[in-house]
């Protein structure tokens, strides 16, 4: 699975507004799994002020129906929690599954050949300002 772009509607938000995230996708190789994708606003303390798990396009396009170069684009709302604390948060995607006991498999996030894994990609830095 890669992601090929992204976008943000803005990088100043305040509590109980939204933010519009849309991510670009593609694969290399056909998928068996059906990947849920996680997008996230956490600050440097790992509190959450937003959060958004779904498969892509809200379930309509499963991870395993999806064809080698080709191709969409998804759209993902946020709600910033009505009681997120001013500061700045890091725009974060994350991809996993399920496995049978209910533990949580992410897949490895490489930003680019050598790096070292890690389970999530920050995006970029949102503030949550004052209301």
């Amino acid at each position: 699975m890669v992601l090929r772009d992204y976008n943000v509607s803005s990088v100043v938000v305040q509590p109980g507004s939204q933010i519009t995230v849309e991510l670009a996708w593609a694969c290399s190789t056909p998928m068996d799994t059906d990947y849920t994708v996680s997008v996230q606003l956490i600050d440097s303390q790992w509190r959450k002020a937003a959060q958004s798990d779904a498969w892509p396009a809200n379930g309509s396009r499963p991870t395993s129906t999806w064809k080698p170069g080709i191709q969409f684009t998804e759209t993902r709302t946020l709600t910033v929690n009505a009681d997120a604390l001013p500061g700045l948060y890091n725009l974060r995607v994350a991809v996993y599954s399920v496995a049978e006991d209910g533990t949580l498999v992410h897949l490895p996030v490489y930003r680019q050949a050598g790096d070292m894994p890690t389970k999530a990609i920050e995006l970029t830095s949102v503030r949550v300002s004052e209301p």
